[in-house]
């Protein structure tokens, strides 16, 4: 129960800190509100997108290790990191990029 409900208590969490220090700056607590879920949204949206690819990269070391083809778990395992990599950069530049217009 815990595992399903901490996302959205972070969210709960992260949002009423925005909102306490948007009061305390010169920001309104509407825009800096705004900005976060403009960020959240997209950043679920692209985790979810390339959510399969590292599922199934997972897969396939989890049926070596399960064959037992000792020889295809560390390029695997080196393919699974490789990729997770670069779906971060991609989306650490994307947000990057984005950065005026958030």
């Amino acid at each position: 129960i815990a595992n399903e409900a901490s996302p959205y208590m972070a969210i709960v969490a992260t949002t009423s800190l925005l909102s306490h220090h948007a009061t305390s700056s010169r920001n309104s607590s509407t825009d800096v509100t705004a900005a976060f879920s403009g960020v959240q949204s997209g950043t679920s949206f692209v985790t979810g997108l390339f959510n399969f690819l590292i599922a199934v990269v997972m897969n396939h070391v989890g049926n070596a290790v399960g064959a037992k083809a000792w020889g295809e778990v560390g390029p695997r395992i080196r393919f699974s990191v490789f990729s997770t990599l670069l779906v971060g950069v991609v989306c650490c530049l994307l947000l990057l990029l984005l950065e005026d217009f958030i």
